[in-house]
């Protein structure tokens, strides 16, 4: 399984909300990540944003990426990707493609703010724990 996508980002925290912003979308972040971080009285601050593969969804819009590599791994397809100055990985199950990938194809991708993980820039630490 390839290893986990980081990203430079912003965490916002709105009262008892949190958001993190890269790539121009904002995802506001699970519940249950809220109070951990409520908890911990994290404030806004940057951040290591990291999303797992298998948990970016390639959508209409979001972060702008260009595919690098497309590999075919049996029910899913592993687009290597450059966004953000990063090298990516979204995996999309094959079921859910329309079309094929191309090297220098444009795509769009989000993730849920269930799976995002925020760690600190100064120790590298989960900011929840």
């Amino acid at each position: 399984m390839p290893v986990m996508n980081f990203f430079d980002a912003e965490l916002k925290r709105e009262g008892s909300k949190f958001f993190v912003e890269v790539g121009g979308i904002k995802v506001e972040l699970a519940p249950e990540k809220e109070a951990r971080l409520l908890a911990n009285d994290v404030q806004s601050q940057p951040v290591t944003l990291g999303v797992r593969p298998e948990h970016t969804d390639v959508a209409d819009k979001g972060i702008t990426a260009r595919v690098e590599v497309a590999e075919m791994m049996g029910f899913s397809v592993h687009l290597h990707v450059n966004a953000e100055g990063r090298d990516v990985i979204i995996i999309v199950p094959t079921i859910e493609m329309e079309g094929n990938y191309s090297l220098g194809d444009t795509v769009h991708f989000t993730f849920d703010g269930k799976v995002a993980h925020v760690f600190s820039k100064e120790t590298d630490k989960n900011l929840e724990f």
